[in-house]
């Protein structure tokens, strides 16, 4: 490609390749960020709609307190906002490439305005701002900065398969309604398997895998050399391609679910989680007694039995999402 020995282009092959100028399997950096984009603002659309439900939070698989379910996909959306800005952020990291310092990356057999001449010439054609490496040597040596976008693409992974494993709890529970996108069993009819959420889970599970190889790969350097940047170039891409693929499919997915407002409610006025609401008004241990109680002799109707104590304008005060989650109420529907 340019002269001096075979490693001298191969980073810069792989660093054009991530980020989106010559043709791959893999989404560009900058595709990554639109993916994010989407799946950020599909989160942003729910939260919004459901601002005004009330639903269990639950720790530990137990029920827990009562939430906002707008505000659960808000906290979504947040993280797929950070998402976003590390891959606007990582772009800048695969930008600085050694091509034209030769060997080892101290330039020697080349003219020294080589390495000047041949990031000038490879502005135009790619479109981005490449720039030389300031310590050839270091250029030559360490593929870091691939590792360090890796990361990038690891932290959205795991994003996206938290979301996809919490969408898919309240699809069981009953509270949330997914798209059906086949049949759901030719035993048992009428039922609708999460499969879209699976197929996100599984796929950021093999790009996690894929990353862990990107390190793998990385530390196999010998001196001035990676004998298996290839390898480590198609986990890489191979990750990114998957992880963009999970979050297109998972933002369209969120724009269809509906909420079952009326088991939201069930589940909540039968739960012991509702107790926690009254914890400054009755003292933990009073509470405690009432959580203990209501366990022993579910199903109870919790907000009923306060109704009787309390008054229905007291419960409704008490439990409206105003009052549970105005900090972060911020489409609106709420007043603080």
């Amino acid at each position: 490609m340019i002269m001096g020995s075979v490693q001298a282009p191969g980073p810069t092959r792989i660093e054009r390749d991530a980020l989106g100028e010559l043709p791959v399997p893999a989404e560009a950096l900058r595709a990554l960020s639109g993916d994010f984009a989407a799946v950020q603002s599909a989160a942003q659309d729910c939260e919004c709609a459901f601002v005004g439900i009330v639903a269990i939070g639950r720790t530990e698989w137990q029920d827990a307190v009562p939430v906002v379910l707008g505000a659960e996909f808000g906290a979504y959306a947040d993280a797929f906002a950070r998402d976003r800005w590390r891959a606007d952020e990582s772009e800048e990291r695969l930008r600085v490439i050694n091509l034209g310092e030769t060997a080892v990356g101290t330039g020697i057999g080349a003219p020294r305005d080589s390495v000047f001449r041949v990031v000038e010439r490879l502005r135009e054609p790619t479109g981005y701002g490449l720039s030389r490496a300031e310590n050839g040597l270091d250029g030559a040596s360490n593929v870091d900065s691939l590792v360090e976008t890796a990361s990038m693409i690891a932290s959205a992974a795991a994003n996206l398969g938290k979301v996809a494993r919490d969408v898919r709890i309240r699809h069981v529970t009953g509270e949330l309604r997914l798209p059906p996108r086949q049949v759901g069993s030719s035993l048992m009819p009428g039922t609708v398997n999460p499969v879209i959420l699976e197929a996100v889970i599984s796929a950021v599970t093999r790009a996690a895998v894929l990353i862990g190889l990107v390190g793998d790969d990385a530390a196999q350097g010998s001196e001035w050399s990676n004998e298996v940047l290839p390898a480590l170039a198609d986990a890489w891409l191979e990750a990114a391609d998957l992880t963009g693929a999970a979050a297109r499919v998972l933002a369209e997915h969120l724009r269809e679910i509906e909420v079952d407002v009326a088991e939201c409610r069930r589940r909540l006025d039968h739960g012991s989680a509702l107790v926690t609401a009254w914890v400054p008004r009755l003292g933990y241990r009073r509470a405690e007694e009432l959580a203990l109680e209501i366990r022993r002799e579910r199903p109870v109707d919790v907000r009923a039995a306060q109704v009787r104590r309390l008054g229905a304008a007291v419960v409704d005060e008490a439990l409206s999402p105003a009052r549970l989650m105005s900090p972060a109420a911020r489409c609106g529907a709420v007043e603080p």
